[in-house]
C-alpha cells in the first residue's frame, strides 16, 4: 500500500497483537458467551480437548492477556497518529466483545 517502513513496521507490530488478542477473546467468549448473542455453541472448544488460552492460564488469567495485548496494540498505534484512529476503535470494541 506505499508505506514508508517504520509504518509498516507498526502496522505488522499492530496485526500481530491485535491477532493474539482476537484469539484469547474467543477462547473467553467460548466459556462465557451467550450462545443468543454469538451465534454459536458455548464451551465448542472444550468439548473437542482443544489448548486454548483458558484452558491453559484459567479465565482470569487469559482476561488479563487479553486487555493487556490490546492496550499494547492501541499504544502501537500512536505514532501514527489521527491517521489510525479507527485501528484505535476497533481494537476498543475487541475488548467489550459479545460475540
Amino acid at each position: 500500500g506505499g508505506a514508508d517502513p517504520e509504518t509498516l513496521r507498526i502496522m505488522t507490530h499492530f496485526a500481530n497483537l491485535f491477532g493474539l488478542a482476537f484469539q484469547i477473546t474467543d477462547d473467553i467468549l467460548d466459556v462465557e458467551g451467550d450462545v443468543k448473542v454469538m451465534g454459536k455453541p458455548a464451551h465448542s472448544d472444550e468439548k473437542l480437548h482443544k489448548s486454548t488460552y483458558v484452558s491453559l492460564f484459567g479465565l482470569e488469567k487469559a482476561r488479563e492477556m487479553a486487555a493487556q495485548t490490546l492496550k499494547e496494540a492501541e499504544e502501537t498505534l500512536a505514532p501514527l497518529g489521527e491517521k489510525a484512529q479507527p485501528l484505535v476503535e476497533i481494537t476498543r470494541y475487541l475488548y467489550n466483545r459479545k460475540k
